[in-house]
C-alpha cells in the first residue's frame, strides 16, 4: 500500500513540475516577444513585429498597449483586410479594456479609415469622455464636420462643431 502511494506522489510532483516552467515562463515570453517586435519596428520590419506580437497569447497576458500597437500595425498596412484585422483586434482589446483611450483612440482611427465615419465619432467621443485631453480624437471629429459641411455646404452647425473640435486640438501641447 505505501509503494503505491508514494508512486502516485512521486508522479504528481513529477506532473507539477513538468507545469511549472511552461506556466512561469507566460510573462517572461510575453516581455521576450515584445521586446523582439519593438527591435524588429525599429529595424522597419512590421511583418516580423505583428508576427512576434501575435505570438503572445494577448487575451491572457495582453495589456492595451499591445492590442493598440498591433491594430495600428494592421491599419497601416493600408488594405480592406488589415483594417478589418485592425478593426477585430482592437474590439477585442476593448472588451478587456472597455474604458482604455489609446484603445479607443485606436479604433477610432480604424473606423475613419474604413469610412465608418459615425462610428469613428461615437468612439472617438467615447475617448474624450475617458479623457478629454485627447488631441487626435479632436482633431478627427474636426475633420468629420468639416468634410460633411464641406461636402453639402448646408449646415453651419457642422461647420462650427468642426471649429470648436479644431480649436481643441490646436490647444494641446
Amino acid at each position: 500500500m505505501l509503494p503505491a502511494r508514494l508512486y502516485r506522489c512521486l508522479l504528481l510532483a513529477a506532473l507539477v513540475a513538468a507545469a511549472l516552467p511552461c506556466c512561469s515562463g507566460s510573462a517572461r515570453d510575453r516581455r521576450d516577444a515584445s521586446e523582439r517586435a519593438d527591435r524588429s519596428l525599429a529595424r522597419g520590419d512590421t511583418s516580423a513585429a505583428i508576427r512576434h506580437i501575435e505570438g503572445i497569447n494577448l487575451k491572457k497576458y495582453g495589456d492595451p498597449a499591445m492590442y493598440a500597437l498591433l491594430g495600428r500595425l494592421y491599419r497601416d498596412q493600408g488594405t480592406i483586410n488589415s483594417r478589418l484585422q485592425s478593426q477585430r483586434i482592437l474590439e477585442r482589446g476593448l472588451q478587456q479594456f472597455p474604458n482604455d483611450p489609446d484603445l479607443l483612440t485606436e479604433l477610432g482611427k480604424t473606423y475613419f479609415a474604413q469610412t465608418f465615419y459615425p462610428d469613428a465619432v461615437r468612439t472617438f467621443e467615447k475617448a474624450l469622455d475617458v479623457d478629454p485631453g485627447r488631441c487626435e480624437a479632436h482633431r478627427y471629429i474636426g475633420l468629420y464636420y468639416y468634410n460633411n459641411w464641406q461636402r453639402l455646404s448646408q449646415y453651419e452647425d457642422d461647420l462650427l462643431a468642426a471649429r470648436r473640435h479644431f480649436d481643441a486640438a490646436f490647444g494641446c501641447d
